[in-house]
């Protein structure tokens, strides 16, 4: 069972078996926001749940004035920008799907990858079957990922899901990395830090 402080399948926008949201201390002016936990012991490589989103060439993200990308170094919350050569951008504000939720941290203990989904394909007696990929992003979470089908006129479809990196624990928060802008002063830290700011001196470096 999971604890007593979780969003419920309606507020979440339906059932996901293998997370459950934590709702996380917010101003009365401010929206609610969550934290996403594992609701049972999640295995490394495993599906956490899927990642409904809008999908957009990332650069229309980076260049749009209000998504203040020049500004902050880095995606809003619910927005992931993935890197060449996919170049997209998975901007999952308005969706209702939990992962939307997933928090980004120094630790991450989770990343996002495609799924390729076979296309539904009409037979001769008028049933209908399913085109499978040759290669699913489940086996290869940690490189690029590729498919193909059995069937030349057939695209399959492509979703978005996220997967565990390593084995997480029953109430673990499930965390994705940064993702800093290339130019971003973040990157300067650990430089820093190997000179010596870090031992009784204080850096003072402005992310936001």
């Amino acid at each position: 069972m999971p604890p007593p402080n979780f969003a419920s399948d309606t507020e979440r926008g339906g059932p996901s078996p293998a997370i459950f949201l934590q709702p996380l201390p917010s101003l009365p002016t401010r929206p609610m926001t969550y934290s996403v936990h594992a609701l049972r012991p999640i295995a490394r490589r495993s599906f956490v749940g899927p990642f409904n989103c809008d999908i957009t060439p990332s650069k229309a993200y980076v260049f749009e004035p209000n998504s203040q990308y020049a500004e902050l170094g880095v995606p809003k919350h619910g927005v992931h920008l993935m890197p060449p050569p996919l170049s997209l951008c998975l901007d999952a504000r308005g969706s209702t799907g939990d992962t939307r939720w997933v928090r980004n941290g120094c630790h991450p203990n989770a990343v996002l990858r495609p799924i390729v989904c076979g296309k539904k394909k009409q037979t001769v007696n008028g049933g209908i079957s399913f085109v499978k990929p040759d290669v699913l992003p489940t086996n290869n979470i940690n490189g690029k990922t590729s498919a193909t089908t059995s069937d030349s006129d057939e695209e399959p479809d492509v979703t978005f899901g996220v997967f565990a990196t390593r084995d997480l624990k029953a109430e673990e928060e499930i965390v994705l990395g940064w993702e800093w802008d290339d130019q971003h002063i973040v990157h300067e830290l650990p430089r820093l830090l190997r000179e010596g700011y870090g031992s009784g001196k204080y850096v003072s470096i402005y992310l936001f």
